[in-house]
């Protein structure tokens, strides 16, 4: 390992021993080069409002810091899945505004947004920014929004790292002998995805594959007879 790899682990390894504020941080440095398009925040709000809903989904801190010791990033995805999943889940639904508002409203009623936690203030506002509309330099009304996209890809980057499967960005190869390029991930169960979003070269439409049509890295692909 060489100094800059070791100070980049020992830089994870603190940011794993933040809690899940920290955590947000420590999944945009492993899994993606950029700075994912404010993803930190939404993330963060997501973890919020999930740990409102279900306080039970906090991970168990002996756990993490054991985890820590070891210097075992795996590990420490594996603890934090639970909180993974439900933010996840919240992404992956429809109507995902209804799982976080009655959060906001929390914050709301009981001064949290003014004087509880700095992440609990930091979160209320970019609630009420992103959604904030303003003119644009066309004239017209626009918002922030959610960098849906970019924290969908973190969250199942971790699930994946755990679970197994193919993450966001991924190149896979189907039976039929087509590549296609992952887009997103989605489970039925506990497992490995059952089944993928992806785009095929020169295709701009979006295509549902199930996770038993993708070839493993040593099977050929299928001949037409």
């Amino acid at each position: 390992m060489s100094d800059v790899d070791g100070r980049r682990l020992q830089y994870h390894l603190r940011l794993a021993g933040g809690g899940p504020q920290s955590r947000v941080w420590l999944l945009r440095e492993r899994y993606t080069r950029h700075t994912a398009h404010r993803a930190e925040r939404f993330l963060s709000l997501l973890y919020e409002a999930a740990l409102w809903a279900e306080p039970g989904l906090l991970p168990d801190e002996d756990e993490v810091a054991a985890a820590v010791a070891r210097a075992d990033l795996n590990a420490i995805d594996a603890v934090y899945l639970p909180l993974d999943r439900a933010a996840l889940g919240i992404l992956h639904l429809p109507d995902w505004r209804d799982k976080v508002e009655p959060y906001i409203t929390y914050l709301s009623q009981d001064g949290s947004c003014g004087g509880g936690a700095m992440h609990h203030r930091v979160n209320y506002a970019y609630w009420h920014e992103a959604h904030h509309a303003y003119r644009g330099f066309d004239g017209y009304f626009t918002s922030q929004g959610f960098p849906f996209l970019a924290t969908q890809s973190l969250l199942e980057a971790a699930v994946i790292s755990v679970t197994g499967g193919y993450p966001p960005k991924s190149t896979v190869r189907l039976h039929d002998g087509r590549t296609a390029v992952v887009d997103s991930a989605r489970w039925t169960g506990d497992g490995a995805p059952d089944h993928y979003l992806c785009r095929f070269s020169g295709d701009a439409a979006e295509h549902t594959i199930r996770a038993d049509e993708i070839a493993g890295p040593n099977e050929p692909p299928l001949t037409a007879e």
